[in-house]
């Protein structure tokens, strides 16, 4: 092993003002404080400090065991839709979102298991896959990240709502037939009547 040089103290100029203070002579900067002792300002050049290792690259690892809480398998394994699980990373994928749009988008959504590694989005909303298209592949790869497993995908399926009023024309007439039953009387005595 070589010896280092001594390090050789190097003298700070004294004479040239500070820009950040306000100036002042150089006599004044040199004075101490009456309650400090003053000490001589040495600079080392940092080409004579060096850090020296007594152990090599070729040690490191030779002879260490790794403690086993350190040992783990890195490749975690997929995590397989259920309804549960699935509802769980759905709140989490609104929950991490950045995008404003997306979680609007998304936002009080159904979702639920379609097939093994599908699941499916359920709204009512007509326009929801053209709205969807664009952010499709971020979900996607966002729930599988978030279940470890590249092959979930998802699906969209609107549900089909139709108006309906409290009665349709045939149920109405029905109901006035219970109430009244001479109400069939009635509409055959005059065949033209239209009842509801």
């Amino acid at each position: 092993m070589e010896a280092l040089p001594p390090a050789q103290p190097v003298p700070l100029p004294t004479d040239v003002p500070s820009p950040k203070l306000s100036p002042q002579p150089a006599a004044a900067l040199q004075q101490p404080a009456a309650t400090e002792q003053s000490q001589p300002i040495v600079a080392v050049p940092c080409s004579a400090v060096r850090r020296r290792s007594r152990i090599s690259l070729a040690e490191l690892g030779q002879g260490v065991e790794p403690h086993p809480a350190e040992v783990r398998n890195v490749a975690l394994e997929p995590v397989e839709l259920s309804e549960e699980v699935l509802q769980r990373l759905w709140k989490r994928l609104l929950a991490e979102c950045v995008d404003p749009a997306v979680s609007g988008l998304l936002y009080g959504r159904r979702v639920q298991v379609g097939d093994k590694e599908t699941f499916v989005i359920v709204t009512t909303d007509k326009d929801f896959e053209e709205k969807f298209a664009p952010c499709k592949d971020y979900v996607e790869r966002q729930m599988q990240a978030y279940a470890n497993n590249p092959q979930v995908h998802c699906a969209v399926q609107i549900e089909e709502t139709r108006k309906r009023s409290a009665y349709d024309p045939e149920e109405k007439y029905a109901n006035m037939l219970r109430q009244n039953p001479s109400m069939e009387t009635l509409r055959r005595l005059f065949p033209n009547l239209e009842i509801g």
